[in-house]
Formats: structure tokens, C-alpha cells, sequence
């Protein structure tokens, strides 16, 4: 049996899959950002077949331009009620998890044309080209 991680929390996976199915129901795309794309592109190169749990924290993205009344909406009744909502972001704990849902003002090419990645039973949107996006991430807000 192997060893569990002390770094390993296992309600970040439930926070993804959580995430994963609100935005869904708010009929918003999303994409993954930060640690949180990077952890997913490395594994699918590495354990294609059997996938590493995701760590803390939670950070995807949405366009601004999608952020609608219908949105804030949905998302206000499946989140916390202490959620914070800024112009520039959502930040929230699931199940001990910190979520950031970050909200991009600007257009940027490495988010014209997402790719898909899949992550155990679900599909995620990336920035692509990757490694561009990763040497590009703090500017892109």
C-alpha cells in the first residue's frame, strides 16, 4: 500500500471536481491556472495512466466577458457564504481548500485557442502553448 503524503490533502481533488461541475452549472467555460495547470500538464506526461491527487490551492480563470448576472448568481448559491468577490477575482474555501477563481480583463493568445487535458475523470481546459503560458503567468491577470 502506498504511503501517503504528508503534503497531500485530499479534499483538493473534491474542490477541482467541485469547481469542475458549479461552472458547469453556471455554464461558464473555464481554464486551469498556475500551480494548478502545471501539476496537471506534468502528470499527464509522467503518470498517464495513474494520476497524482492535485495539491492546494485551487486556481482557474474565466474572461471577464463571461462573467454574467446568470453567473454570479449560480455561483453565489453552490459557494460559501464568506466568498470574496473582487473585479479581479473569487476567492473561497471548499472543504478546507482555498479556491481562486481569477477574472481576466485583458485578451491574451495563449488563451485564444485553449487545449484540453484530461485529469482522472474529467476534461480541463489549459493555456496553449503551455510553456509560454507558464513563463508569461504573473502577467496575466
Amino acid at each position: 500500500m502506498a504511503k501517503q503524503s504528508e503534503s497531500k490533502h485530499p479534499s483538493t481533488e473534491h474542490a477541482l471536481f467541485f469547481l469542475e461541475d458549479v461552472m458547469g452549472r453556471c455554464m461558464t467555460p473555464f481554464f486551469l491556472l498556475n500551480e494548478t495547470a502545471d501539476q496537471i500538464v506534468r502528470q499527464k506526461d509522467t503518470h498517464p495512466l495513474d494520476p497524482q491527487d492535485v495539491k492546494f490551492p485551487i486556481t482557474v480563470g474565466i474572461r471577464k466577458t463571461d462573467c454574467t448576472e446568470y453567473f454570479y448568481s449560480t455561483l453565489k448559491m453552490f459557494i460559501a457564504p464568506d466568498a470574496v468577490f473582487t473585479k479581479n477575482s473569487i476567492k473561497f474555501n471548499h472543504l478546507g481548500t482555498p479556491v481562486t477563481i481569477k477574472i481576466i480583463h485583458r485578451k491574451f493568445a495563449v488563451l485564444k485557442n485553449l487545449d484540453s487535458v484530461f485529469y482522472k475523470i474529467a476534461s480541463f481546459q489549459i493555456p496553449n502553448p503551455f510553456k509560454k503560458y507558464w513563463k508569461m503567468k504573473g502577467l496575466i491577470k
